[in-house]
């Protein structure tokens, strides 16, 4: 019998609420195709297979890829990918596409640069879990204390709004950090 990974979020009563509550931010529908970075233990790639899924890894996660892509076999419109997805050339895509995430605290950055490059035509929204405080900062409206990055620069490539928290003892293990999940609205045309 197959060993069913562990749903880190039912540690928490509301644990599958959490992961609805992702999938609602992100407004999938049928119609959606999703890009998923960082799927893990395909918890939330369960929840997206409504819509058409390709599910990003990174490098660092070989082990988990072949445990993801038997939990999901039955899924024929889940593609799980194993790329390195701060180095590919998003431009290259067919059609528009939404993006959750679920990102490592270390690339917040890389991900907001994403959004104002010039492949951003190919996103409609970002939905992602980040902590909780560069979620505010990206959050953050003109003059705000957290004033993102894209506004410095002059950008402005998103429509930003944080959506709600979720506590540390939602993942296993539990990070030192209360974590958070923004919506960025792509604008194809900078404010």
């Amino acid at each position: 019998m197959p060993i069913r990974p562990r749903n880190p979020l039912a540690r928490l009563p509301e644990g599958p609420v959490l992961l609805r509550k992702i999938v609602d931010a992100a407004a999938v529908t049928q119609d959606d195709q999703v890009l998923e970075i960082g799927p893990g233990l395909g918890h939330l790639t369960r929840e997206l297979a409504a819509a058409r899924v390709v599910s990003w890894w990174w490098s660092w996660t070989d082990r988990l890829v072949p445990l993801l892509r038997r939990d999901v076999a039955d899924a024929s419109n889940v593609e799980i990918v194993h790329a390195d997805a701060l180095a590919f050339d998003y431009g290259s895509l067919a059609g528009t596409w939404k993006v959750v995430a679920n990102l490592p605290y270390y690339i917040s950055y890389p991900a907001d640069r994403t959004a104002s490059s010039p492949s951003r035509s190919k996103f409609t929204t970002l939905t992602l879990m980040l902590q909780k405080e560069v979620a505010e900062r990206i959050a953050a409206g003109p003059g705000g204390k957290g004033l993102r990055r894209a506004v410095h620069h002059g950008a402005a490539p998103c429509r930003s709004m944080h959506r709600f928290t979720v506590p540390p003892g939602a993942f296993t293990p539990s990070p030192k950090v209360t974590s958070a999940v923004v919506t960025l609205k792509v604008r194809q045309q900078p404010a």
